[in-house]
């Protein structure tokens, strides 16, 4: 695994797993940049690459035109386990941001949402900010089709049968878009991250985050198609019930800061 840096001292860093979105990360980041224009302390991006086409090269031109700093992780094939929630889980030792924003890089999680989730995050009371499509005034427009709204729903409804009590509030325990305050990370809790739900697996196994859920409206794709496929469904299902009978370590005891 490579690493291309230019360096920041951030309030945030944004992660952004990337599989062949040479056609959205332009308009991506240039979005993400406009949306934290307000935002006075500096921020950076740290795009997790596991791409065949140009999208690493695109990024890292695109540090030229934005505030922020931006790095980018490739992953040459033969180390990219895990999925997309692997590609999370290379990226936490490497974010030095206080709070860690994950989101998708085909436009289906808005940009603008993100100075909203930072601003309820810095407000002091939450570990985690879920950006949710299922919320009240929330949106699954972006979903292509029935079936893969149907598929969600169903899917959605099952991990929150899988949450420990305290959470069962959390509407969309499947959301890709989050953002999460750093020193309240056990890594070593996530070193068997895997898949397409990082979220999902980060609360099953951290019981004691404070959580709370902006509403929004998941967007159509812009460029590229959705990895989702029957596999992966039935991938999750499995993980799901093997983090709900492995005894759990609730070992969330940083201090918020």
């Amino acid at each position: 695994m490579s690493e291309q840096v230019a360096d920041g001292d951030p309030l945030l860093t944004i992660v952004i797993p990337t599989r062949d979105e040479a056609g959205s990360i332009r308009p991506l980041l240039a979005q993400v940049d406009a949306s934290l224009a307000d935002i006075e302390q500096a921020y950076e991006v740290l795009v997790v690459d596991d791409s065949s086409d140009d999208t690493a090269k695109i990024a890292m031109q695109m540090r030229h035109q934005l505030r922020a700093s931006v790095r980018v992780l490739h992953r040459e094939p033969a180390a990219r386990t895990g999925s997309l929630a692997g590609a999370v889980r290379e990226a936490l030792p490497y974010a030095r941001g206080k709070w860690i924003a994950v989101m998708d890089a085909d436009l289906q999680h808005p940009p603008r949402v993100l100075a909203s989730l930072l601003a309820i995050g810095e407000s002091g009371q939450y570990d985690v900010v879920i950006a949710s499509r299922y919320a009240p005034s929330g949106d699954a427009k972006g979903l292509a089709s029935p079936y893969r709204r149907i598929v969600s729903i169903v899917a959605t409804a099952f991990a929150r049968r899988q949450l420990p009590g305290r959470l069962a509030h959390v509407t969309d325990p499947l959301s890709g878009f989050f953002l999460i305050r750093k020193c309240r990370m056990q890594i070593d809790l996530l070193s068997g991250l895997r898949g397409f739900k990082a979220l999902f697996e980060i609360l099953m196994t951290h019981t004691n985050l404070e959580v709370v859920e902006v509403p929004y409206s998941f967007d159509r794709r812009i460029a590229g198609r959705s990895k989702a496929s029957l596999n992966i469904g039935v991938h999750f299902l499995v993980r799901a019930v093997g983090l709900r009978v492995r005894p759990r370590r609730s070992r969330s005891r940083g201090q918020r800061s």
